[in-house]
């Protein structure tokens, strides 16, 4: 299980920056469209993976009398493996630029801000 980060001075800017009342409403909007797809990506993958496991415990299972390694090594799909673990990586790449999006218009929305003070 993946521990939660202390919540940093720079996480709580981009907290502050989503929930400003003074920030326009397009800018919130194309944060939460983002937030969102974001959910649906994390979604899909672990909701694939999920299946992927039961599925391949299922197989290991029915092939039990075989033993232990002869029936993981038939009931375990190695090119569904490979593609999960692609996507697994492709997510924790967008999982990245998310982030790194959402803390650049966190930026540049507070240099907004301050040269219209």
């Amino acid at each position: 299980m993946r521990r939660y980060r202390r919540r940093t001075p720079e996480c709580l800017q981009r907290s502050d920056y989503l929930v400003d009342d003074v920030l326009p409403a397009e800018e919130r909007g194309k944060a939460m469209l983002l937030l969102w797809a974001h959910a649906c990506v994390a979604l899909l993958v672990l909701a694939a993976e999920a299946t992927w496991a039961l599925a391949t415990g299922v197989r290991v299972w029915r092939r039990r009398e075989l033993g232990l390694p002869a029936s993981v090594r038939a009931g375990v799909d190695k090119r569904t493996f490979t593609v999960l673990l692609a996507a697994r990586l492709a997510y924790a790449i967008f999982q990245r630029l998310v982030l790194a999006k959402l803390k650049r218009m966190a930026k540049d929305y507070d240099r907004q801000r301050g040269e219209s003070a």
